[in-house]
C-alpha cells in the first residue's frame, strides 16, 4: 500500500467513526453532500482523493475540525501533552 493510500484510508477512518458518532448512515451523509452513496465510499476508503470542497463539507456536516481528521494536533493539544 502506498503511503499516500493509507493516510487517505485514515482520514476515512475518522470520518466513518464520526458518521457512527453522529449514528447516521453514510447513504443519509451522502445525500447531504449531493453525492452518490459510491462515491462518499470511494473517498472513505481511500480509492479516491477528496476534493477540497467535499472535504471541508463533510467537516462542517459532521462537526469535525479538518486538521482531527488530517491527524494534525492543535496548539492546545499539543501544550497538553506535555
Amino acid at each position: 500500500m502506498k503511503k499516500k493510500d493509507a493516510f487517505l484510508i485514515q482520514c476515512g477512518e475518522v470520518i466513518k467513526e464520526a458518521i457512527s458518532f453522529h449514528d447516521t448512515t453514510q447513504k443519509e451523509i451522502a445525500e447531504k453532500m449531493h453525492m452518490s452513496p459510491q462515491s462518499l465510499n470511494s473517498y472513505l476508503n481511500g480509492r479516491t482523493t477528496w476534493r477540497i470542497d467535499d472535504f471541508c463539507r463533510i467537516a462542517r456536516l459532521l462537526n469535525l475540525d479538518p486538521n482531527h481528521i488530517l491527524g494534525f494536533h492543535t496548539d492546545r493539544e499539543v501544550r497538553s501533552e506535555l
